[in-house]
């Protein structure tokens, strides 16, 4: 459940609110989600995700924690003359 929470979270949906509003449809999202993949999960209810977040958005602090990736810097090789 913690899983399917982050999930929810990386997508910018508050899991809590959605879950309070409209437990029918959370449990059967969390149902599917421990049942398939989680690009397959994405794939099956992407429009239904895109209401949810304008419906139930995740606060902006949260979104900075849920969304931090580590940057990638590049790997710098210096020229060696021949």
């Amino acid at each position: 459940m913690n899983e399917f929470n982050n999930y929810l979270a990386a997508k910018k949906i508050d899991a809590s609110t959605l879950q309070r509003n409209e437990p029918v449809l959370y449990g059967k999202f969390l149902h599917h989600f421990s049942q398939m993949h989680e690009k397959s999960f994405t794939a099956r209810f992407l429009y239904k995700f895109n209401g949810l977040r304008r419906q139930y958005p995740l606060p902006d602090a949260e979104i900075r924690e849920a969304v931090s990736k580590p940057k990638m810097k590049p790997k710098i090789i210096p020229k060696t003359k021949k």
